[in-house]
């Protein structure tokens, strides 16, 4: 967690702390005040906020001191009492910082961000919430500075795709290994007909096959060209990045010790969800063909180049010789198949991370509904790999219900936006936009009704 995520959680805090006042708690913007912010726009009064800072409470011994702040007349000033920074008396109760000095800017920083974020929470009740989110992507490219956030998306692209890109190896791999070693025939021996029972199997396959997010859908694409259900493969592309071993351990270390019923409702929801989902596109898609070329066109080259001359192999060591160069051939195909996409969804990722701030989750924590619903679109957003999203979601949870954990912990490793693009380069878009849907609602309603009811004493 880095120190912005560290003053907005303390930030956050302190703005709840100072709501259980029976006085500051009950203080709010007036009608005027919010007319004032919508003609003057939300960095006019940022500037005011600094410029109040310095003049009422930044010196040692400010004028008037315990009366020098009205409560009428300015958003900021409302906000000052609101946020106990109206004087220095209020300073040192609420904030600590003592009296008989000046503030220190990193001080004064402290309580602009606080003014602004209280008064933004009050403004959102009364003007569209999308308003904060422009204001925040005008101070990142006006006061941050442009190359400041190329340099930034730069460095976040590349950690995304060189973290995806050993896992999305280790997919294309096991994917060429069941094409040359797994026939059609042992496919469908294997796999009950029976729906439920098929999707357990596929969760099953999930554990047994450990593969990363970016690592499921070309492994996924591949059973299905192998005959195997589409209900079986879609539960294990969704199972398989939360039941996969190095994510259970992941989310262990980060929650049982503290919050254990968050990683058992990863692990219990995540496989129902998944079997779930499974069965419902089963239903819908039944034996239509939802894959994209990509996959096909080799392997028909290939199938016609080994009926052609396997005969003429007497040879048992070369015939083992041309399994191992069939399993290359078919890792590589499948390979730049998919890293194509895998790049493009990491850029896009990698400019919302930057472009997101991620302060604005805060406007939506006061409701449970908007939470869940907040933390699903920031895990869509984000694209994290799910081995190491464990760890952002505990650091959300001083600010966060439990149950909107869960529901980021689940949709991350299911979907995400560079997950979305690599699916698209290799599914029709009517089953992406139908599994995309259905992932979102189920989880939703999973964590909002669900996980509540069951983890009522913990949540």
């Amino acid at each position: 967690m880095n120190s912005n995520e560290e003053k907005i959680i303390s930030i956050n805090n302190k703005l709840k702390s100072l709501s259980l006042s029976k006085f500051r708690g009950g203080i709010h913007l007036r009608k005027y005040m919010i007319k004032y912010i919508d003609d003057k726009g939300l960095d006019v009064v940022k500037s005011h906020a600094i410029d109040f800072i310095n003049d009422k409470i930044a010196s040692a011994n400010p004028k008037n001191d315990g009366k020098q702040t009205p409560m009428k007349g300015h958003p900021v000033f409302l906000a000052m009492h609101a946020c106990g920074c109206c004087c220095r008396s209020c300073l040192y109760k609420w904030h600590g910082i003592p009296k008989g000095r000046d503030l220190t800017q990193e001080e004064k920083d402290y309580l602009v961000s606080l003014i602004m974020i209280w008064i933004i929470r009050e403004y959102k009740n009364n003007n569209i919430w999308l308003l904060f989110f422009l204001f925040a992507l005008w101070y990142n490219f006006i006061i941050g500075g442009f190359m400041e956030i190329i340099k930034n998306v730069s460095i976040i692209f590349m950690s995304i795709f060189l973290e995806s890109l050993p896992f999305l190896l280790l997919g294309a791999l096991i994917s060429a290994i069941i094409e040359t070693f797994v026939s059609n025939d042992t496919m469908i021996k294997i796999i009950p007909k029976n729906k439920v029972l098929g999707s357990i199997v596929g969760v099953l396959l999930g554990f047994f096959l450990p593969a990363c997010d970016c690592a499921v859908i070309p492994v996924s694409k591949r059973l299905i060209k192998k005959k195997v259900p589409l209900n079986v493969a879609v539960s294990f592309m969704l199972a398989s990045p939360i039941v996969n071993p190095v994510v259970l351990l992941s989310t262990y270390y980060a929650f049982f010790k503290t919050n254990p019923e968050i990683f058992w409702s990863r692990l219990l929801f995540g496989i129902v969800i998944s079997l779930i989902i499974g069965i419902i596109v089963g239903i819908i898609f039944g034996n239509k063909d939802i894959t994209k070329n990509g996959l096909d066109s080799y392997d028909e080259h290939e199938d016609e180049h080994e009926h052609c001359h396997c005969h003429s192999c007497s040879c048992e060591h070369h015939h083992k010789s041309n399994k191992f160069v069939s399993i290359f051939k078919h890792t590589a195909n499948d390979m730049f198949e998919v890293v194509k996409f895998l790049m493009f969804g990491a850029m896009i990722a990698s400019l919302v991370q930057v472009l997101l701030p991620r302060n604005i989750l805060i406007l939506f924590n006061d409701n449970q509904a908007l939470a869940i619903a907040a933390l699903m679109i920031f895990a869509y957003l984000i694209s994290l790999c799910s081995t190491s999203d464990s760890f952002v979601g505990k650091s959300l949870l001083s600010s966060f219900p439990s149950n909107a954990i869960v529901a980021y912990l689940l949709l991350g490793p299911m979907i995400d936006i560079k997950n979305t693009i690599v699916l698209l380069g290799n599914y029709k878009s009517k089953f992406v936009v139908t599994l995309i849907s259905l992932i979102f609602i189920i989880i939703f309603i999973f964590s909002l009704l669900v996980v509540n009811l069951l983890w009522k004493r913990s949540f």
